[in-house]
């Protein structure tokens, strides 16, 4: 299994190294309440990232890495939900309206992706795209979701092969308290499962599938 990270990440979270550290050392990352590492289930290296509760995650303490308005970005990492329920926030950059987040949900095991548009005159986040785990393997299994945005155009890939496609036009600005595993540091719409690799980069890249058979 291929560990997938681009060079010119700006922030790349290895959690397979068993700690809790950006290891480019963009940001600082703070725990929050009970988030761990585990040597349960992983793909490689020590470690994963374990949620064993719904407001277990970890927040990036430099916001300003994940604001690049309407220019190129990609953000990916390896996931392993251990249960499907709604609206499980897997990833998102800020929680309020009017804050330009993205956000990526784990929604009754379907992955979601959601902005907020510059035409549609609301501060909703609004849906770009989504896609089932259950027409792949289900729960209790790896998975790569990547986000990427290239040139306008938005897509969705899982496992290495494209889900989903948007030419939404949004910006990504205001960022604050990007959190992974959860909504907030405080928050409870989380996930249940393990994480590995996470990366953000400013520029939209490319793989192929191979990088992502086990």
């Amino acid at each position: 299994m291929a560990v997938f990270s681009p060079t010119n990440a700006k922030v790349h979270f290895k959690a397979y190294d068993g700690n809790f550290t950006d290891a480019l050392g963009n940001t600082t990352i703070t725990q929050n309440n009970d988030v761990s590492m585990s040597s349960t289930e992983k793909l490689f290296g020590q470690q994963s990232m374990y949620m064993a509760d719904f407001d277990d995650s970890i927040t990036f303490g430099t916001p300003s890495v994940f604001d690049v308005g309407d220019g190129d970005y990609t953000v990916g990492f390896w996931f392993h939900p251990t249960q499907f329920t709604s609206w499980d926030r897997l990833f998102c950059t800020d929680v309020y309206e009017w804050y330009n987040p993205l956000r990526i949900y784990n929604h009754n095991g379907s992955i979601n992706v959601y902005v907020e548009s510059n035409t549609d005159g609301t501060s909703n986040n609004d849906y770009m795209m989504g896609y089932s785990l259950d027409n792949l393997s289900g729960v209790n299994n790896w998975y790569h979701i990547m986000v990427r945005r290239d040139s306008g155009t938005t897509k969705l890939y899982i496992n290495g092969v494209e889900r989903g496609s948007s030419t939404m036009d949004y910006d990504l600005d205001n960022s604050s308290a990007p959190t992974l595993g959860a909504d907030t540091n405080a928050g409870v719409t989380g996930v249940k499962g393990y994480i590995q690799d996470f990366f953000w980069t400013e520029d939209a890249i490319s793989f192929t599938q191979a990088d992502f058979t086990p």
